[in-house]
């Protein structure tokens, strides 16, 4: 058991807390992924609120959360706009927004 090598539990715990500041380091340099959508798609982020994560059921099997984000950007106009992101959070799935009327 790992609790009998305090050496080995010290390495792991150190390791983790690496991990972890390294990590924030990369979203605070780059920003939230919902950050980085909007520069690639030409918007400044204004905010960006988390709302719910839902489950996404097929035949009432969960097969993936959803996040759904609160946003507001701005355009290179000056323009703002209001919507919701759905994403599953995968850094491989595709980001979709549902912009208010």
């Amino acid at each position: 058991m790992i609790a009998d090598h305090p050496f080995v539990a010290g390495f792991v715990l150190v390791a983790v807390f690496v991990v972890i500041v390294l990590i924030n380091l990369y979203q605070i340099r780059n920003g939230s992924p919902v950050e980085q959508w909007a520069r690639a798609n030409g918007y400044k982020l204004v905010s960006e609120e988390r709302e719910v994560s839902a489950s996404v059921r097929i035949l009432g099997v969960p097969q993936k959360m959803m996040q759904i984000t609160r946003i507001v950007v701005r355009d290179r106009e000056g323009k703002t706009r209001t919507g919701h992101i759905e994403w599953t959070g995968d850094p491989l799935d595709k980001m979709h927004v549902r912009w208010d009327s």
